[in-house]
């Protein structure tokens, strides 16, 4: 549910109220790379200018833990889904035509048999849903300005759940 936010009840200093709506200027023919969204959070993007491109696809079935979003994101590249990116230490690399063409000729090694590609364009006025762990992908078609919202609801409660604890034991057994 859109109007569904438990994230607000669960303390998290990683969501603080300026960081869970974020505004978003994309230029044309700017994109982001592929990813999913931290802490297992659901989340809405709606535009208000211009066109986004989104590409998607279930990350669930990825066998990196939850909190390890950029080992499953190198999995993309390792596969020849995506290519690298080396422009910025986050990015992690980039689905390309390539890679599609790849994917639907049966031929990329290493992902999980069940990745369904699913794609949209998302104008002014318009909203897209991204359910939680579900990767994106998003090419700006012109300039464009969104909002997004992230949130926790009864559809990934257990899954922000386990991402807390899962990032909690990991830090505790890190820190000398």
């Amino acid at each position: 549910s859109l109007v569904e936010d438990w994230l607000s009840l669960i303390p998290d200093e990683q969501f603080s109220t300026t960081r869970r709506i974020p505004i978003y200027w994309g230029g044309t023919d700017s994109a982001t790379d592929c990813h999913f969204d931290q802490s297992n959070t659901v989340t809405w993007n709606a535009c208000f200018k211009g066109v986004k491109r989104w590409l998607l696809f279930s990350g669930r079935s990825f066998p990196e833990r939850t909190w390890e979003r950029k080992l499953a994101a190198q999995r993309l590249v390792r596969s020849g889904l995506a290519s690298p990116m080396n422009h910025t230490e986050k990015s992690s690399g980039f689905v390309t035509l390539e890679g599609i063409e790849r994917y639907t000729a049966g031929k990329l090694q290493d992902l999980p048999e069940n990745i369904t590609f699913h794609w949209a364009d998302v104008g002014a006025g318009d909203v897209i849903y991204v359910p939680w762990r579900w990767f994106h992908q998003v090419h700006n078609v012109t300039e464009s300005i969104a909002m997004s919202r992230y949130y926790v609801a009864r559809e990934n409660y257990q899954a922000y759940i386990a991402f807390l604890r899962e990032a909690y034991h990991h830090v505790k057994h890190t820190v000398p």
